[in-house]
């Protein structure tokens, strides 16, 4: 074969690229080989010859028709000689190329082991983070060098490397009073290849030492357990080990110290000798260390004789709460005991001011539930009482809906609705609220606004420390919609959502002031049940049925039998408007208070049998309902003097209906009245009809009646 018929070309490239072969092998290389083309006009392909010699080339590999190729496969630490010749549709090959050199590199750079994370204090140099390099690098082309995805916080200048060999560190100092987090990453290269790795860094503040409180001093008697009320808080740092640990221990004192548990910030102890002990509670974030300490006193016992509770009374009730107030003959602390019937027994929590008259409001219960509860109190000396229960059930929910027109300081007018706001932070509205009986409520509004508009309010009641109302959570609309009140409290948008007042059972005032403009409010509803949505429930016709000026009460009427008494003067007070489309079969016995006898009028599914049946404030009768549980929503305006019913009841039984609307305890809704022992109140069982009945032996109720929103009920009085 020839080798001297073409001229090939004037330069040989060599273009050395380094190749990680898919992670199988670290140091498998790779160069590119680019050559002018030669002059030829009849080239049929190149051919790379390369070896480990000069001149001894042991590889020959075809490239085609090109003028680069890559060579792979080379053998790290080897020294290879390339050339390359060309040849032509005859089979005539050139001569070789001017000879190039490139000797693979023994390795490549690497570094592994950098911590994954760490952490450093405000204006403070880290401590070192190590890292590995890969063993055979000994090149002093070798160097490492940092990139930090925020300098500011980071600055690469502010990483110093340092130990020697494979075994290397650095320490990270970052940008003047910053305080934050960021990527920092550490790289090696040797001007050819370069890798890395990455560490996340947080600069915290600077670390405080734990916040410890001991609680108060006290004096208690020899072995008896006392608890121990302390408090460790603290500012999270240093995040590691991250955890704040408490303890107690025995600084001073005669006698042995026992701990229910020394970790536990409030925990029991006992002391066994008189005399005075100084206790401390240290904490501790791992890095900083504070303590407090309290004297405990201990004395004699002198006094072995528990609490005496008198005068237990249940003062207050709602769907969700029982109130309770008891007296003792010494000062004592307090606390309420609690059950659903057949349920579990459960305690509020303790009161541990020392005091006579006591009072306890037990919350979270559910609406309509019997439950019985007790007073519990213990005196300084250690001696606890607790009281003979008192069996009462919570009240029924209730909405009270009231109507427009508000007070306004500038009325006008949108479809179903006032006008609030024309102008911005000018406008207010003042709704009137009479509250039947105390208790958490929810607030809805009818309310409007252009969608385009971000609107918000001022909500205050009676006055008070207004809270903002943001806009709903499905949005403003130009008609008019339910909006449950939502607020703020200081925090976030939307952070009390609903917005939960503690209502008395009193007149109230909510004033809503507009902010933004443009926005349209008419009617408001407040609920005890606070998972009640009127926009979702039909059968409570308080939107657009309700007339105007009037208010309106939806009184659950269950399946069967039930005492009503109507508690409002409607616009018509006539059996066919107050209750205009019952169950078919419903039957209203009204009860005549001359006669003492009960009138039946039937609905036979279109009309009353008796549509003109009169029934005023304070008059009502049992219902029998043939159906489903239904709303009947009492629209109406308050009687403003109504008799008392004191001076109305007799010896013997009489029906009671509330001419006003009200609820709770028979002492709140009959405010006034002394009952005598044999008293006695029935209320209709809806399930079969029958009465159940309620004693006062002169002292207390068997079980304290209650009576619900538009409830009649029996009240059999002896001679007075």
């Amino acid at each position: 074969m020839h080798k001297n018929r073409h001229q090939l070309w004037t330069r040989l490239v060599l273009l050395i690229q380094l190749l990680l072969a898919g992670g199988l092998d670290l140091f498998a290389q790779r160069v590119t080989l680019a050559w002018d083309p030669s002059v030829g006009t009849n080239i049929a392909f190149y051919s790379i010859y390369y070896g480990a010699a000069s001149g001894d080339y042991s590889t020959r590999t075809n490239v085609g028709n090109v003028a680069t190729a890559v060579v792979t496969g080379l053998t790290q630490g080897v020294t290879y000689y390339f050339a390359v010749t060309c040849t032509d549709s005859n089979s005539l090959e050139s001569a070789y190329s001017t000879e190039v050199v490139y000797q693979v590199r023994a390795s490549i750079p690497s570094l592994s082991g950098l911590p994954a994370s760490g952490t450093t204090a405000k204006n403070t140099t880290s401590g070192q983070f190590p890292f590995f390099l890969s063993s055979a690098i000994t090149d002093p082309s070798v160097v490492l060098a940092a990139a930090s995805s925020n300098p500011v916080l980071l600055p690469p200048g502010g990483v110093v490397f340092g130990g020697s060999g494979t075994n290397r560190w650095c320490t990270i100092a970052p940008g003047l009073n910053q305080v934050g987090s960021a990527s920092l990453t550490v790289q090696v290269t040797d001007g050819y290849a370069t890798n890395g790795a990455t560490i996340a860094v947080v600069v915290t503040p600077p670390n405080q030492p734990p916040v410890v409180d001991g609680g108060t001093n006290a004096t208690v008697r020899t072995n008896v357990t006392y608890m121990l009320r302390g408090r460790v808080t603290d500012d999270g740092l240093p995040l590691t080990p991250g955890r704040t640990t408490a303890r107690w221990s025995k600084i001073s004192g005669p006698g042995t110290v026992t701990f229910g548990n020394s970790n536990f910030a409030v925990t029991t102890v006992r002391l066994s000798a008189l005399g005075i002990y100084r206790l401390r509670l240290t904490g501790n974030d791992g890095e900083l260390t504070s303590f407090a300490d309290v004297i405990v006193r201990v004395q004699a016992i002198t006094d072995t004789n528990p609490p005496a509770i008198t005068q237990l009374t249940v003062a207050d009730v709602s769907s969700t709460s029982i109130t309770l107030t008891w007296t003792t003959d010494e000062v004592a602390d307090g606390q309420a005991i609690f059950a659903p019937a057949g349920g579990i027994t459960l305690g509020t929590l303790l009161d541990p001011i020392p005091r006579l008259n006591h009072t306890v409001v037990v919350s979270n219960l559910q609406a309509g539930v019997v439950y019985s509860l007790a007073a519990k109190s213990k005196d300084a000396a250690g001696n606890k009482t607790v009281s003979p229960p008192v069996v009462v059930s919570t009240l029924q929910t209730s909405q009270v809906y009231v109507s427009a027109p508000p007070d306004l300081s500038a009325p006008g007018s949108l479809p179903d609705s006032l006008l609030l706001t024309s102008t911005a932070n000018e406008e207010w509205a003042r709704f009137p609220i009479y509250v039947p009986v105390s208790g958490r409520y929810a607030i809805w509004a009818w309310m409007a606004s252009p969608p385009m508009v971000n609107q918000t309010f001022d909500v205050s009641v009676d006055g008070g420390v207004a809270d903002v109302f943001d806009s709903p959570e499905a949005g403003w609309g130009a008609q008019a919609q339910w909006v449950a009140l939502n607020g703020r409290n200081g925090l976030a948008p939307r952070t009390l959502n609903p917005r939960v007042f503690a209502l008395s059972g009193a007149t109230h005032t909510v004033q809503i002031a507009g902010v933004g403009s443009h926005s349209a409010i008419g009617k408001l509803l407040i609920t005890d049940d606070l998972s009640f949505n009127p926009a979702q429930d039909p059968s409570t016709c308080c939107g657009d049925a309700s007339p105007s000026n009037l208010a309106a009460y939806a009184v659950m009427v269950k399946k069967g039998w039930s005492l009503f008494g109507c508690p409002l003067a409607a616009a018509a007070n006539e059996i066919h408007s107050l209750l205009p489309n019952p169950p078919a079969g419903t039957v209203f016995y009204k009860f005549d208070a001359v006669s003492g006898n009960f009138t039946p009028n039937t609905f036979n599914g279109t009309a009353w049998e008796t549509p003109n049946m009169p029934l005023t404030p304070g008059e009502g009768g049992l219902v029998y309902n043939p159906g489903a549980d239904f709303k009947w929503v009492v629209a109406g305006t308050l009687a403003t003097t109504p008799a008392p019913l004191g001076s109305l009841l007799r010896t013997g039984p009489n029906f009671v209906c509330l001419p006003t609307p009200a609820a709770g305890v028979i002492g709140t809704v009959l405010s006034g009245f002394v009952f005598k022992a044999g008293d006695a109140v029935q209320r209709v069982n809806s399930l079969n009809g029958d009465y159940t009945t309620y004693r006062y032996d002169g002292r207390k109720w068997d079980v304290i009646p209650v009576v619900n929103l538009g409830e009649a009920f029996y009240l059999n009085l002896v001679p007075r």
